[in-house]
């Protein structure tokens, strides 16, 4: 299995692939953006509060598809950095956050930054696939609820995955 010209089971766990192109990929976007200070975890989560805020941590976490407690420890940097505000909401258990003006003002430096990651990696990669009106990427993004554990689950022709009693 260590031959050069052999594949190791763990080539072939589509898991473990798709983890080890994460990384990859993670780790490039992280070298690009390293001017503006923000890493590429920081500069997702400030777009995509930027379109939502002010949101719940909870309702974040569900549009991001993370775990809560990993969110609210990725949350309480930016809010150090004073990129994020954090209050709670009318309900004392919630917590609601949105971008301070430093942190648009981080957005928006990193942005061009961000551009040239997504271009190099689309050219890398081929654009037809990040294409928004393109299924593959979508067909690549399962919703965890989707895959969770003794879940069925059934896939339709167009490759959209539904629970048993979505219509299946």
């Amino acid at each position: 299995m260590g031959d050069r010209g052999e594949t190791s089971a763990a080539d072939c766990w589509i898991v473990f692939a798709l983890r080890r192109t994460d990384r990859v990929l993670t780790r490039f976007s992280d070298e690009v953006l390293a001017p503006s200070g923000l890493s590429a975890p920081q500069c997702g989560l400030l777009g995509t509060l930027a379109q939502v805020a002010p949101v719940t941590i909870t309702r974040l976490a569900e549009l991001m598809d993370m775990d809560r407690t990993t969110l609210t420890r990725n949350l309480d940097l930016l809010i150090k950095q004073r990129l994020v505000q954090s209050w709670k909401g009318k309900d004392q258990r919630m917590r609601l956050v949105h971008l301070t003006d430093e942190g648009h003002q981080a957005l928006r430096q990193a942005w061009p930054l961000w551009e040239e990651v997504q271009a190099r990696i689309e050219r890398a990669l081929g654009r037809e696939r990040f294409e928004p009106s393109s299924t593959n990427l979508r067909r690549s993004e399962p919703s965890s609820a989707h895959l969770s554990p003794g879940l069925p689950y059934c896939e339709k022709e167009d490759g959209v995955l539904l629970t048993k009693g979505d219509s299946c």
